[in-house]
């Protein structure tokens, strides 16, 4: 009986190889998870890069060729997720909302801003709160204060953790921002996420990706110095 079940697990087990090798990608759980998941959304055109292990510990140029060594991405295009918290956030005044207006309004973002910016707090704060004074709301600034969700609260919402988080597959359907950079300036059309897993990298579509997830595009970031160390030498 025993030995029938390890035979039926090391089927499954090269099953899953074959497959992974058919499509490309890590024979990773992490992988096969989001490859799902991408195509369960929409997406048609996406990628899947395993990097190395000393990914963060290199500039943004090697990540740009550690993605793709053949074609690398351009620098503009390689992108993080961050989830960003409403810690003043207010049940009464969310549950008076209506359906359309709630998303000005969420106790959970997840932001989608360029490695080489750096994430302008202010300026997604006067974005929400004009967005809904525009449809009507009448929010009193005590009832915003955003912030950082802590690691824990990041991973409960999406299954990822830090430098992996990915708006596909994850366990929370949050609503998005998209900065505005990423929307009209990614080269090629295409950018890149983190994929599930810190060694993991997934690239979509523009276009698709806003068709697909509709998220609230925004300026919220500036241009990091080029003396930033992420630059290199």
């Amino acid at each position: 009986m025993e030995k029938d079940i390890d035979d039926r697990l090391e089927k499954l087990e090269k099953k899953y190889q074959t497959i992974c090798d058919l499509i490309h990608i890590p024979s990773k759980i992490t992988a096969a998870h989001i490859y799902l998941s991408a195509i369960r959304d929409g997406f048609s055109s996406f990628r899947i890069s395993q990097v190395p292990g000393n990914y963060y510990d290199t500039n943004i140029y090697q990540r740009a060729k550690a993605i793709d060594p053949l074609s690398p991405p351009h620098i503009s295009s390689l992108c993080k997720s961050l989830i960003i918290q409403n810690y003043s956030w207010r049940e009464s005044i969310y549950a008076e909302l209506s359906d359309d207006h709630k998303q000005y309004y969420e106790q959970f973002y997840l932001i989608v801003i360029p490695y080489v910016t750096t994430y302008l707090p202010l300026n997604f704060l006067s974005f929400i709160k004009e967005a809904g004074a525009k449809v009507g709301l009448s929010i009193p600034s005590r009832a915003y204060h955003f912030n950082f969700a802590k690691e824990e609260t990041s991973f409960k919402l999406c299954g990822y953790a830090h430098n992996a988080v990915t708006p596909v597959g994850s366990r929370t359907r949050l609503v998005m921002v998209l900065d505005k950079s990423i929307h009209e300036g990614a080269k090629t059309g295409f950018f890149w996420l983190g994929g599930g897993d810190i060694d993991l990298k997934l690239g979509l579509s523009v276009k698709e990706f806003t068709k697909i997830y509709k998220p609230l595009i925004t300026d919220v970031t500036e241009l990091r110095e080029t003396s930033d160390p992420i630059f290199g030498e």
